[in-house]
């Protein structure tokens, strides 16, 4: 169930992040098929939210979205997980080898108080 809800995030991604966290953790199960009046009822929100999320996480590959039949967790095969962490790898890589062309002095030099004080 939804509680303390911050007004400045809209219901869907708050849907969303409930039901990816609930997929991440294993809470719905690869294959598992996920009814959008039943997830409206546990989350206690409308079905529009829920039906915005579902689009939202199809989009993002956690479920996929079987016609005429409703929305199901993916399941992962290991190829699957070790091709993501290979695109993740290479992809972090990048990003780093950008970031330290375009660090500053300072931010180089603020990175470091915040080693020196994470290691005290």
């Amino acid at each position: 169930m939804l509680t303390d809800l911050p007004t400045h995030r809209q219901l869907r991604n708050l849907v969303a992040d409930q039901l990816r966290t609930a997929i991440l953790e294993g809470r719905y199960k690869p294959g598992e098929w996920l009814r959008q009046e039943r997830l409206a009822q546990e989350l206690n929100v409308s079905q529009m939210p829920v039906r915005e999320a579902l689009k939202e996480l199809a989009a993002e590959g956690l479920i996929e979205h079987v016609p005429y039949r409703g929305v199901r967790v993916i399941a992962f095969s290991p190829e699957d997980i070790e091709d993501l962490y290979a695109h993740r790898a290479f992809l972090e890589g990048r990003a780093a080898a950008c970031a330290a062309q375009r660090i500053s002095k300072q931010e180089l030099d603020e990175l470091h108080r915040i080693l020196v004080t994470a290691q005290a």
